[in-house]
């Protein structure tokens, strides 16, 4: 439930984004008349203002070119991999005998946040590798359903990701600076979606950092010690 402060901030925070859009509208203006973007109208957020906004064309050159996005993709992956240990920790403290618990009815159950982890980190890679982003329900489902308890999606996790993760980086640059589309949304080149994802990563872990003492479990070092393990 939304209170004053939040609405005041939400407030706050869509002003700042329409004055950050008028002031880079002449630099767009200047992109799409050299034709490095193209523009994509009636773009719509979960709050905020509609606005016509740019991204870029699938001839990525102008915007990351192939040396630029093989120096960013090992940025990102080596990021993302040095995010691998506190992942796996969070992952590892959360209890089977209170994976069910949830801070609010809507919140997602701990165990679904531990599937939905460890599963789209491998779904963002194979997209990205394969240049495109798809979501089936059904294959979703089946991927989360397939595990039986915490130590199976850890396993699963420690033993597909880093490969996964290894294989897309190894890429060479032009392959990495292909520009991928998101369901139609925004476009960024692969070696960004790179970056993307681990934060997408980081986003459910906090989420599910956040849970443990509250489910009876104790939170693990994920940036250093916790007060649950001497920090």
């Amino acid at each position: 439930m939304w209170g004053s402060h939040d609405m005041l901030l939400s407030s706050h925070v869509d002003n700042v984004a329409s004055r950050r859009l008028e002031e880079f509208n002449p630099i767009i203006e200047d992109l799409v008349e050299a034709g490095r973007a193209s523009p994509v109208s009636g773009a719509s957020y979960s709050h905020g203002p509609t606005a016509s906004l740019f991204i870029p064309n699938r001839r990525t050159e102008d915007i990351m070119n192939a040396e630029h996005a093989k120096a960013v993709a090992g940025a990102m992956s080596a990021l993302w991999q040095g995010e691998l240990p506190g992942t796996v920790r969070v992952l590892s403290a959360v209890s089977d005998a209170h994976r069910d618990y949830k801070p609010h009815a809507k919140s997602r159950t701990a165990w679904e946040l531990v599937t939905h982890l460890a599963t789209s980190d491998v779904w963002f890679i194979d997209c990205i590798t394969a240049g495109k982003f798809e979501m089936d329900p059904e294959k979703v489902k089946a991927a989360e359903g397939m595990f039986k308890s915490v130590s199976d999606v850890v396993s699963f996790y420690q033993g597909t990701f880093p490969a996964k993760l290894a294989e897309l980086n190894g890429k060479d640059g032009e392959f990495l600076a292909h520009s991928v589309d998101f369901f139609g949304m925004m476009q960024m080149p692969r070696a960004a979606w790179i970056g993307f994802a681990n934060n997408h990563s980081v986003h459910h872990r906090g989420q599910l950092s956040a849970y443990l003492r509250s489910m009876g479990s104790k939170v693990p070092d994920i940036y250093g010690p916790s007060a649950d393990s001497g920090g």
